[in-house]
């Protein structure tokens, strides 16, 4: 501050009760540091198994062209997760749950969940972040008003330079004339909408097996089971049919 008098005699200025506020904004969107910006702010870390390395599960952020995201390091079968506690929105349009993912030099199974509910499964497409990188988006319209633990979860399957990369977690309104929702009997029949409605059950297996999860192939998305060797694996959903009218299951 610079302080002037005319006359530059007998200046005197008080001051009194001086404070410093913080006038960071609150982070008002659903899910809460998704781009990852400030580390692992509002985000659980956890392992779930060491796997064939020591010091495995890693889980941290890292800055790549001025733009953080989060790196799942889980070499060796090595598994972790981050998770973060949300209230789905009640609204009027659709509701939809998206990320950016990537993976590395060797494959690395992603998992999403909200609470105890199946999202989807994938195995990130393995490039450099940044080159190949792509956006998953899920309706999540059945979790209006729901406060659910948005986990995602990433496990190796064998090999050391096993990583995924994590970026731009969000769940946004879209308006319900932008997306044609069909639901039939079966519900997410064409798994254009990952896993949601679906349960997978592991029978049996051995090592990473048995490998459920869905692949996407230019505009299609299918289901992928993967069971060599004696390995075991289902998926099911619970109906409702009918009454009224005669089913055919095909």
């Amino acid at each position: 501050n610079t302080i002037s008098n005319d006359e530059m005699y007998n200046s005197i200025t008080w001051f009194d009760d001086l404070t410093v506020e913080d006038l960071t904004l609150p982070d008002t969107r659903i899910v809460k540091n998704g781009d990852f910006e400030k580390d692992l702010t509002n985000w659980n870390a956890g392992k779930i198994s060491d796997g064939a390395y020591s010091g495995y599960p890693k889980i941290y952020t890292f800055a790549q062209n001025g733009n953080k995201h989060l790196i799942f390091d889980v070499p060796g079968n090595a598994e972790g997760y981050v998770e973060q506690e949300i209230v789905v929105p009640n609204v009027a349009g659709h509701v939809v749950l998206s990320y950016d993912i990537v993976g590395d030099d060797d494959p690395v199974t992603f998992k999403t969940t909200l609470g105890d509910n199946l999202v989807d499964i994938i195995t990130p497409p393995r490039a450099k972040y940044g080159e190949a990188k792509v956006t998953k988006s899920y309706v999540i319209n059945m979790f209006k008003g729901q406060t659910l633990n948005l986990s995602f979860d990433a496990k190796a399957r064998g090999g050391s330079g096993a990583i995924a990369r994590l970026d731009n977690v969000q769940i946004t309104e879209v308006p319900a004339d932008d997306i044609d929702e069909t639901f039939g009997i079966v519900g997410n029949y064409n798994f254009e909408n990952g896993l949601i409605y679906w349960n997978v059950v592991d029978v049996s297996g051995w090592s990473v097996y048995p490998k459920t999860q869905t692949i996407t192939d230019g505009d299609n998305t299918y289901l992928s089971i993967d069971v060599p060797l004696g390995a075991e694996s289902y998926t099911e959903q619970q109906l409702t049919l009918p009454e009224s009218s005669d089913i055919k299951l095909s």
